[in-house]
């Protein structure tokens, strides 16, 4: 009896070690990809190509060497990167699209459903805007320890979104935005810094135009409206004037106009509510609390008069500063925040806004911004 079970855990070891040679070999087959970016072709409207493919090989070097090809259509030049190398290409690990800008302002819709008709790819893949053209970017060859640029890329996004630095830029939810009357797309805009790929902010979209870019400090504010944060960091100016009769021990004579304040573990939550009246017009709500986590002039955090009056001002500047967010989408006439789905989500019947309506008002759409804030501890005493 012992002698067949030994013959039998024989066999199947090497039925298993036989196995893993045979998925091994298809591996190596594989031309897995990762990441996908597209142009606008020199040629009319040829869509250019380039795919970062994961390498299975013992001798793996870290060189990104992209697949490049063209083709009508991104789907099209696709099909022909497959006469560009001796592998299988699939994208079933598909992390990552990344549209250079001027195919982006041509609008990306036809590109995204064909994406997304694709059995094999995830609808959390994201979506993202490049500030050159894409194969630039694909084009980086630091990308620390990961296998590829691509990879790289989905880590970098990753990490991004989960400092809630940005928000999601998933292929669903620009789908989602894109299909939905009263919101615009908005994704993360790449480029490339000492020959490494970096996120400078988002992108907004009229439709699925690409249209302009915020920085990364203005897309914290656009996570200020639309999401809660529960470990986010701010760093904002105040003006040092108010505080120079704190400063007096510490600094006789402060000379810079302002002084900056670094926010941490930031918890903060939002409303948005449409007024009834006749008018398009918007409550915004936000309760903001976190630590101070540095100041670049010392203050006395002892007092509870500085305390409120930090509490105070960066309230101010906060609102301040939505208020110009707010103003610069009107000027494109891009509703990246949605504020034209919460009034169609209280509103039925004629004060509903028609797709046609929405685009044309939004631009004279009123705001009322209330921000309070609270400082929970300052690193000196709680």
């Amino acid at each position: 009896m012992k002698m067949k079970i030994k013959k039998f855990f024989l066999i199947l070891s090497i039925v298993v070690l036989l196995t893993g040679c045979a998925e091994e070999r298809v591996l190596e087959d594989l031309g897995i990809i990762t990441t996908a970016g597209f142009d606008k072709g020199e040629d009319g409207p040829e869509v250019f190509g380039t795919f970062i493919t994961y390498k299975f090989s013992q001798q793996l070097s870290n060189v990104n060497s992209p697949i490049h090809s063209s083709g009508r259509t991104a789907q099209d030049a696709f099909h022909l990167a497959f006469a560009k190398t001796a592998k299988k290409l699939v994208t079933g690990q598909l992390r990552a699209v990344v549209y250079g800008p001027d195919l982006a302002k041509e609008g990306i819709w036809p590109h995204l459903d064909t994406l997304q008709r694709n059995q094999f790819v995830s609808d959390l893949v994201y979506i993202t805007v490049s500030e050159m053209p894409s194969r630039e970017v694909l084009n980086a060859q630091v990308f620390e320890e990961a296998p590829n640029v691509g990879i790289y890329i989905y880590r970098l996004l990753d990490q991004v979104i989960g400092k809630e630095e940005i928000v999601d830029s998933s292929l669903h939810e620009f789908i989602k935005n894109y299909l939905k009357v009263g919101v615009d797309p908005i994704t993360p805009v790449l480029s490339i810094e000492e020959d490494r790929v970096i996120v400078t902010g988002l992108g907004l979209f009229q439709d699925d135009r690409f249209i302009d870019t915020i920085d990364l400090h203005e897309a914290f504010y656009v996570r200020l409206i639309l999401d809660e944060f529960k470990a986010g960091e701010l760093q904002i100016e105040l003006p040092t004037e108010n505080y120079r009769q704190f400063m007096e021990d510490f600094e006789p004579s402060p000379e810079e106009e302002t002084f900056e304040i670094t926010m941490q573990q930031i918890k903060s939550a939002s409303q948005i509510s449409p007024k009834d009246s006749g008018k398009y017009h918007f409550s915004i709500k936000i309760r903001f609390e976190g630590d101070i986590r540095e100041l670049t002039k010392e203050l006395d955090l002892e007092s509870k008069e500085v305390i409120h009056m930090l509490e105070k001002d960066m309230a101010k500047k906060i609102e301040e500063n939505i208020s110009k967010l707010l103003e610069k989408t009107q000027e494109l006439n891009v509703d990246s925040l949605g504020f034209g789905t919460f009034w169609n989500a209280k509103f039925k019947g004629d004060k509903k806004l028609t797709e046609e309506e929405w685009r044309k008002e939004y631009p004279n759409f009123q705001f009322d911004i209330d921000v309070t804030t609270e400082i929970l501890r300052h690193g000196i005493t709680q």
